[in-house]
């Protein structure tokens, strides 16, 4: 589709500064330098595959707010189930359970990657996002005090859709809530 993407827009668009990475920009060694492009370069669009998009991370400090967000979530949840009183010890449990995983992962965000001199996401001067196959990003992480409801599927999410989630949450705090298309002709077929 990255072919395809690029004809059409150069055909909407054949004045446009387009920038599409060729077939090893993404390797660890030419990744920087794609993602240096993007960042110093002038361009009206840059069309990456989702695979590539992922490996452009979001900064430490921006995981590490989202993170406490949802472990603020998780702790507000944690005490509306303790008022209720209703017998619900389990889901107390579980949402202390994944209070500790989130805390466990802002604390792992400490430890030095193999590509921590990479630029982030933040960095890039995006100010729009186009999400093709946006059925691809589906299962986000989500609070819930149910149980027992099979239909309620995986609460721990992706971490395709939490990625994406977070780098939209920054773009919209940039530009008011837009900036953000999804697009799809796969139906989405969700659990309730």
């Amino acid at each position: 589709l990255l072919g395809q993407w690029e004809r059409e827009f150069r055909s909407y668009f054949p004045a446009a500064k387009l920038l599409v990475p060729e077939e090893n920009d993404f390797t660890p060694a030419r990744r920087k330098t794609f993602v240096n492009k993007v960042a110093t370069g002038d361009y009206d669009a840059v069309i990456i595959t989702y695979q590539h998009f992922e490996k452009i991370p979001l900064s430490k400090e921006a995981q590490a707010k989202y993170y406490q967000d949802q472990i603020e979530q998780i702790i507000l949840a944690e005490e509306e189930t303790k008022y209720q009183k209703t017998g619900r010890n389990f889901t107390v449990k579980q949402l202390a359970k994944k209070r500790i995983e989130l805390e466990n992962k802002i604390k792992s965000l400490g430890v030095v990657s193999r590509d921590e001199d990479n630029i982030d996401f933040e960095s890039l001067g995006v100010d729009g996002l186009f999400v093709d196959e946006a059925h691809n990003f589906k299962n986000l992480f989500y609070t819930t005090q149910m149980s027992g409801i099979s239909d309620l599927g995986d609460k721990n999410g992706s971490k395709r859709s939490a990625d994406l989630y977070m780098k939209i949450r920054y773009l919209q705090e940039l530009n008011g809530g837009r900036g953000i298309v999804f697009g799809t002709a796969t139906p989405v077929m969700n659990s309730v």
